[in-house]
């Protein structure tokens, strides 16, 4: 036993010695085998130690052939400045800074840092494939090309890890006088540009951009879209392949990008301005163009009117409500609909207007189930969907739901009162062909009643029922009979006649 601990005691000494002596490093980290690879100066030095290792213990081994580790992920180049570039036909140092030739990468290159790269020679090329001769110490003629800077990261045996590459537009001018003014950008397609709600989705009719020689095309610098109080929403930039798109191309993808929300009916909705930098002077231009969401319009087909029946003393008046078509019911009470009276249009027939009809079940309400729990102002919209005939429409009724019946149990001496506000009284003349405002000629008020009545004015509504065939709007010659009807949230109501003459 003790012979075997001697033994192996002068083995790891041996080992130590030989390691120390011969310069043997570990590779790190280890292979996929977990092996732990030895290397020396010389490949005798090796093989001694797989000897003397593999002989005595095994814990060692030695691959002259072994891929040592690599780092194969890939890295990016970015480009320092501008994605494209413009100079003069004799801007040789320009040409030989861009295209590295005076060795300062770092002018036109970025990388990741800690990554080690080998960076090949730029290429010329037309359009990114075929490679441009040009003079070894001059620089190419006038036209549009493309640069492509290529780097390699190599792995310790040698062999390619990853390589990357990137691409920068060059535009080659000759050198003239170049006007001093600004470049042009115009507006194609209409401006405004109107964009039906919920309806239209927005596509840019386009812009045509020249330099400041109003003759060569380039691309648009950035476009903002602001709101309609010209605060900025967002703002596009040139394409992250730009270098190799064409000045058209770069414009379109911008265009393509534009994105105007329609859900909501203004004008001005937004604003979207186009911008653009001269490649010859610096000097930079804008416009305009104004987008306005609207809503859908049909304007030949006719709007419906919808006449709702009336309420009146618990029971139906039918005709035509102006300004109110409204009734009360008491809280706690229920709510009774009495549906539509009439629904048409008006349409011209030769030289006529006649009046077309219209099926009144057409016309949709909304849920009738009234909450009468609390005092409140309730509504029912009657709504007729659209058709190849006429355009949607709608109304509303107002339901009002009132409290305090102690007062309403005496509602005889609550009987409204109607009173004409217009000067004047049970007849009236008006001009032809002006206005009439029908609804607000009169007032109601409440008959007082006993002394401890409590005084509830606001609880009368009033109803102009029927005109008689009078278009207050456009009153034509004739003598008309208007029918008034005054009702109160307790039920009882008042009706007056008035005879309207138009000489």
């Amino acid at each position: 036993m003790k012979r075997a601990v001697i033994f192996l005691g002068v083995f790891v000494a041996a080992v130590s010695i030989l390691l120390y002596c011969t310069e043997v490093k570990f590779d790190n980290p280890l292979d996929e085998k977990g092996t732990n690879f030895l290397y020396g100066d010389t490949t005798d030095r090796a093989d001694k130690i797989a000897e003397n290792a593999d002989g005595q213990s095994g814990l060692f081994d030695v691959d002259k052939n072994h891929k040592w580790a690599c780092d194969r992920t890939t890295f990016a180049l970015k480009l320092v400045g501008n994605t494209s570039d413009s100079l003069y036909h004799d801007d040789i140092s320009g040409f030989r800074r861009l295209m590295g030739l005076d060795g300062n990468w770092n002018a036109n290159l970025e990388w990741p840092d800690g990554v080690n790269i080998n960076i090949k020679p730029a290429r010329l090329t037309r359009g990114g494939t075929d490679d441009v001769d040009y003079p070894p110490n001059g620089m190419p003629g006038t036209g549009q090309y493309i640069i492509v800077y290529r780097a390699e990261k190599m792995c310790p045996d040698g062999s390619l890890a990853s390589e990357a590459t990137a691409q920068r537009g060059l535009r080659v001018i000759q050198r003239i006088n170049i006007p001093d003014q600004p470049p042009v950008v115009q507006l194609r397609g209409a401006n405004p540009f109107e964009l039906v709600k919920d309806k239209e989705t927005y596509t840019d009719p386009g812009v045509n951009v020249r330099d400041a020689d109003n003759a060569t095309e380039i691309p648009l610098s950035k476009i903002d879209i602001l709101d309609r109080n010209g605060n900025l929403v967002v703002a596009i930039n040139p394409p992250a392949g730009a270098s190799s798109m064409t000045p058209a191309q770069i414009t379109q993808d911008m265009l393509n990008r534009i994105t105007i929300p329609n859900n909501v009916a203004r004008a001005p909705a937004y604003y979207i301005e186009y911008h653009v930098t001269s490649l010859l002077n610096d000097k930079t231009s804008s416009v305009r163009r104004t987008v306005n969401v609207i809503e859908e319009t049909l304007p030949n087909l006719p709007i419906p009117v919808i006449v709702l029946n009336t309420y009146a003393h618990g029971g139906i008046i039918s005709g035509r409500a102006i300004n109110h078509q409204d009734t009360a019911i008491t809280m706690g009470g229920s709510y009774r609909e009495i549906g539509v009276f009439e629904v048409y249009y008006m349409q011209r027939q030769g030289d006529a207007t006649v009046k077309v009809n219209i099926d009144k079940t057409l016309v949709v309400p909304s849920s009738p189930n009234i909450n009468t729990t609390t005092t409140a102002q309730r509504n029912i919209t009657y709504t007729l969907p659209v058709s190849q005939n006429y355009q949607a429409t709608s109304t509303t009724r107002a339901v009002y739901v009132y409290g305090d019946a102690n007062w309403c149990s005496v509602e005889g001496t609550y009987k409204p009162i109607i009173t004409f506000s217009d000067g004047g009284g049970a007849s009236l003349t008006i001009t032809a062909g002006q206005p009439w405002n029908a609804a607000g000629s009169w007032t109601v008020t409440r008959n007082p009643g006993t002394a401890d009545a409590p005084n509830e004015a606001s609880h009368h509504w009033k109803y102009l029922l029927d005109l008689g065939g009078l278009n207050p709007e456009n009153p034509a010659k004739g003598t008309y009979t208007l029918t008034y009807v005054a009702l109160n949230e307790c039920g009882s109501r008042e009706i007056a006649t008035r005879t309207v003459t138009v000489p």
